[in-house]
């Protein structure tokens, strides 16, 4: 179960009551984080927007099939990832490097790094060595849940709640501090 939950679910019963506002207040509330789930499940990350808007007409023209005892953030998770996986069977299997912004040494600004990891740890200084190792196989070694779970042992389901957990309430942490 999300974190988004109740916030996800009472907007989406607005919406299929017939409350146009809710539309934009839920796009607004999702999409950032609808957007990373799209990017896990792209081949071109750059795409990442029209999955995600792909999805909400989706949404919004099957919200009949809402059900109000389901995690309404899981269902709109399912739809996005949905959307990718549409776009990468109509897009070839490369990317054009020309269209891609290449780093080098001398374009990396250090003092942003150095603030962009430190930002980073604290997000994630609560949290234990095993959370941690999975972070890490997810984001920085790009495994999947299915590799994750046969190298430590585990279920991938295990693994799959686990993660969305971890990356739920990290997401929420940063958007308090937005705030």
């Amino acid at each position: 179960m999300s974190v988004f939950k109740d916030k996800v679910n009472k907007l989406l019963l607005r919406i299929k009551n017939g409350d146009e506002r809710s539309k934009s207040e839920l796009f607004n509330f999702t999409y950032n984080h609808l957007k990373i789930v799209a990017c896990k499940y792209l081949k071109n990350k750059s795409n990442a927007d029209d999955a995600v808007t792909d999805a909400f007409m989706k949404l919004f023209k099957n919200i009949g099939s809402f059900d109000k005892d389901k995690d309404g953030y899981n269902w709109m998770c399912k739809i996005v990832e949905n959307c990718a996986y549409d776009i990468n069977k109509k897009m070839p299997d490369y990317e054009n490097i020309e269209e891609n912004f290449i780093e080098t040494a001398d374009s990396i600004n250090i003092d942003d790094l150095i603030s962009d990891r430190f930002e980073i740890s604290q997000y994630l200084k609560p949290y234990g060595v095993n959370d941690l190792k999975l972070i890490q196989l997810k984001i920085f070694e790009d495994m999947s849940f299915s590799e994750i779970a046969e190298k430590l042992g585990s279920k991938k389901s295990t693994v799959h709640k686990r993660l969305s957990k971890l990356f739920d309430e990290i997401l929420l942490k940063s958007r308090r501090k937005c705030d």
